[in-house]
């Protein structure tokens, strides 16, 4: 997925090394917005999860520009190959935050390394990460 809200992938070396290796194995999309201070149209390739019906974005990378971005406008644009779609982003409380991050790493995912914690982390350890790696909850629009 691509989210046009910041320029973290354009400058981050380890971001697109990731991007170009996982990007055959994982839910990524493109995802556009406007940028919150410029209004300027922003893209960033971004990786959603997937647990119980439901789709989360979370930020590897803390909060970076697009989580800015999205916090402010509550909304994106998700494409992936031809199929657009437009989406409500609601930035979820901390625990709520901490038990998606825990699912999905426990679950396995890739990016990990980047919340510095592991599969045997205490709860607790979750909500610290969490405070720090914002957790939306992506929904489709009305």
């Amino acid at each position: 997925m691509v989210c046009q809200f910041g320029e973290y992938y354009d400058n981050d070396p380890a971001a697109r090394g990731l991007q170009a290796r996982r990007t055959r194995q994982l839910p990524y999309v493109p995802a556009y917005g406007a940028g919150c201070k410029s209004g300027q149209p922003r893209t960033v390739p971004i990786v959603t999860i997937e647990r119980n019906g439901k789709r989360y974005l979370a930020s590897p990378f803390g909060t970076v520009a697009w989580v800015r971005n999205l916090q402010a406008a509550g909304e994106a644009t998700l494409t992936r190959g031809r199929r657009v779609e437009r989406v409500n982003a609601r930035e979820l409380p901390l625990k709520e935050a901490a038990l998606v991050l825990q699912e999905d790493i426990k679950g396995g995912n890739p990016f990990a390394s980047y919340y510095q914690v592991n599969a045997e982390s205490s709860f607790e350890e979750f909500e610290r990460v969490a405070s720090k790696h914002p957790v939306f909850l992506l929904q489709g629009a009305m």
